[in-house]
């Protein structure tokens, strides 16, 4: 016999059920409606299709098996207690809009919160499906509210979850086999090392990820022996298990790596913080998912024992390498330790800091870096020694280099293959050898600075289209000549500000080098021995233009004595040097104080213009410098000239002023007519009469003979031998 308070499957609640377990669908119990039943009790009937009176609906809160009984299905409704001021006297269930079950219910009044009662109700009807296909459903008469047993489990559910995800706090990564391994269980370590207080860092535990991911920094193998002293960090760092899985996955290193995470530590004793920090470059390197991240380094000074590896392995854009700022992240190489294989860069250089592509790289031999950045570091060795390198940069571009500092080594930069690079401040200091820039285009920016370098302070070999701006002060202090300041070798289309201040030696060479353009200063040389002679500037097969350069002071701090040990400059016959309003300087170097270029003149004007060419045209007028013998050679151009007038051409001998002179007088004034000369060199014209001394002395004169080649080129030569010097011609053509 049914209880006063029953319930029921409706008429329509078992068509769908019948339906559902057939098809293998879902019933789709979505809500639970409550109602007052008129005022009255009702009675249940499977013909119902409605509530007696229904007055509120709510979607199911929760619908789930039982714990207690399997073929119990529990659906609980939850009435907020913003809503109320009516009895429940009936419940029903309703899948969209099909009323499956209803119920009658012991008469509850449900307050509203403006009642003065704050009351959350929960209801909870068992669905109970027994084997024989009959078809029960009962009310939990004990859940009127959330029961003080399922509050209970509730809670006993959350302290085991909070048990299992809370962040465990360790002092270090050694202390991570201590506790208990749960997946997804977060832990915050204070240090990577015990008692250092630095590399601490977030993880969360994954139980499917692979063993042989560890690195030692961003993924941690629990189950791997912790080092105990630093020598053991870079065996531990390269460890791997083979198989299984479980490990602490680093958080919070989307973009930046910190070199301490793998155990980077400050101290002379840690000598291995180059494992530490190529660990981390490797850990930020791009993937095919994700790009390079950023690798930082604290403040403090790092010592290593072999090289700090700045590469890419299948990408090129290898990871950023950022310390605290020069004076503040210091690296200290204390090995000379080759850089081994595996890279483009050579394999024998003992460098603190190395950026190359690696030698597996998919573009092979023609693999660089792109984009490489680099900012706040020094670079020493512990003991410079010979062939120590600060940084070899090799096959880079498009980077940025900033605030790096190099000290203690014998070269402190080498840049070689590296273009589109753009520079800050970078300073070295002491060593023998300052920078090396070894191919290279499109090379922008500066401050390049180098102060008291033994030997050379600068040097540019196949570098073009760049503009920098360098400083070498106090350089050269070696030697009797001291050493040169900038050397430029097979250099194209250079310009830029390149500043010298107290160098000892020569200050500028330049060897194959063209369109070259120097502005800056040139200040105070210092002393050179007094059995040498060395030319501040020197030319080989070069043409240069210094550009409002200001030599003004410097050799104001030379004695008399000590500037006859000094020339200004020098160059080859077929070099072209020229000061283009620069300020030359008011002491004269040489053994003569009474050169031809002083920077002002009878105290009153500055140079504005100083060119040393052996060939000039300026339109049609022509100055040239051409050593005559019997030799044919080109005096200059008149394929598209009518006439020739040979203004003058004397010697530049002072010893012998012999002269060239057109003795026709109508050919001296108006010109040669152009298509009169001869056009076969066997049978040359006669162009003019050289004369030792004076034009009446005939017995001692021979002439100047020439032709018209096809190229257009007038060709001269001596019909006598022992006339062969310089001669200065002007002509206008």
């Amino acid at each position: 016999m049914a209880s006063q308070y029953h319930s029921l499957f409706t008429k329509q609640g078992l068509d769908l059920l019948r339906t559902a377990i057939q098809s293998g669908t879902k019933l789709g119990i979505t809500h639970m409606s409550y109602g007052d039943g008129g005022g009255v009790l009702p009675e249940p009937n499977d013909e119902f299709k409605k509530m007696v009176n229904e007055v509120y609906r709510t979607p199911l809160n929760r619908l789930a098996p039982s714990k207690d009984n399997p073929n119990w299905l529990e659906a609980d409704g939850v009435i907020p207690s913003a809503v109320g001021g009516f009895n429940i006297r009936e419940v029903g269930l309703w899948a969209g809009d099909v009323m499956v079950a209803y119920a009658n219910y012991p008469p509850t009044y449900k307050p509203s919160a403006d009642q003065g009662t704050a009351q959350i109700k929960t209801i909870r009807i068992v669905l109970q499906i027994d084997n024989t296909a009959n078809f029960e459903l009962k009310i939990d008469a004990s859940v009127v509210m959330a029961t003080i047993q399922s509050v209970e489990e509730a809670k006993q559910a959350a302290i085991s979850h909070a048990d299992q995800t809370k962040i465990e706090k360790v002092e270090s990564l050694r202390d991570l086999n201590q506790i208990e391994h749960i997946n997804g269980r977060m832990i915050q370590t204070k240090s990577w090392w015990p008692d250092l207080n630095t590399g601490g860092l977030r993880y969360s535990y994954s139980e499917t990820a692979a063993k042989n991911l560890h690195n030692g920094g961003t993924i941690i193998d629990p189950d791997l022996v912790f080092p105990t002293t630093f020598s053991a960090l870079p065996a531990y760092l390269q460890k791997k298990t083979t198989a299984g899985n479980g490990c602490y996955i680093a958080v919070n290193v989307k973009e930046t790596v910190p070199a301490e995470i793998f155990g980077a530590y400050p101290a002379d004793t840690h000598i291995f913080n180059d494992a530490a920090i190529n660990a981390a470059i490797t850990a930020a390197q791009a993937t095919t998912t994700s790009k390079a991240k950023k690798v930082t380094i604290g403040v403090g000074t790092f010592y290593t024992s072999n090289a700090v590896i700045i590469t890419s392995t299948n990408h090129i854009i290898p990871p950023k390498l950022i310390g605290a700022g020069r004076e503040a992240t210091i690296l200290i190489k204390t090995t000379a330790n080759p850089l081994g294989s595996g890279y483009l860069a050579s394999s024998t250089a003992d460098a603190v800091l190395v950026s190359s592509p690696r030698s597996d790289n998919p573009e092979g031999t023609a693999a660089y870096l792109i984009s490489e950045e680099v900012k706040g570091i020094s670079l020493k060795h512990k003991n410079e020694v010979v062939n120590s390198l600060g940084w070899l940069r090799h096959r880079s571009a498009m980077g940025y280099v900033d605030d790096i500092y190099a000290e203690y080594n014998h070269t402190h930069f080498i840049f070689n293959d590296c273009w589109m690079t753009n520079f800050g401040q970078l300073w070295c200091h002491g060593g023998t050898l300052g920078y090396i820039f070894d191919v290279g285009t499109s090379l922008r920016g500066g401050q390049l600075y180098a102060t008291a370098t033994k030997g050379r302070a600068f040097l540019f070999s196949k570098v073009i289209y760049s503009d920098l701006k360098c400083c070498a002060d106090g350089c050269g202090t070696e030697g009797l000549s001291g050493a040169i300041c900038y050397e430029f070798i097979d250099c194209k289309g250079v310009s830029g500000k390149f500043n010298s201040e107290g160098h000892r030696g020569k200050a500028f060479s330049f060897s194959g080098s063209y369109g070259m353009q120097i502005g800056g200063q040139d200040w105070r040389a210092k002393a050179v021995d007094s059995s040498v002679t060395v030319n501040r500037i020197s030319l080989s097969y070069s043409i240069v233009k210094f550009v409002a350069f200001d030599f003004l002071e410097s050799a104001t701090s030379l004695t008399v004595a000590q500037r006859k040990n000094y020339e200004l400059y020098t160059r080859d016959d077929i070099s072209v040097l020229d000061f283009d309003c620069c300020a030359l300087p008011q002491q004269e170097y040489g053994l003569s104080d009474q050169k031809p270029i002083h920077s002002i003149l009878n105290n009153k004007a500055f140079f504005s213009k100083f060119v040393d060419s052996r060939f000039n045209q300026i339109n049609r007028q022509v100055q040239h410098i051409l050593n005559i013998s019997t030799a044919y050679k080109a005096l200059c151009y008149v394929g598209k000239s009518s006439r020739l007038i040979i203004q003058s051409a004397n010697s530049l001998d002072p010893n012998q002023p012999y002269f060239c002179y057109v003795d026709d007088d109508e050919k001296r004034k108006v010109g040669i007519i152009v298509s009169t000369i001869s056009k076969n060199q066997n049978t040359p014209s006669e162009i003019a009469t050289i004369y030792v001394d004076f034009i009446a002395n005939k017995e001692y004169s021979t002439k100047l003979l020439g032709y018209v080649d096809t190229d257009g080129w007038l060709y001269v030569k001596s019909a006598a031998e022992w006339y062969a010097l310089d001669y200065a011609f002007n002509l206008t053509i």
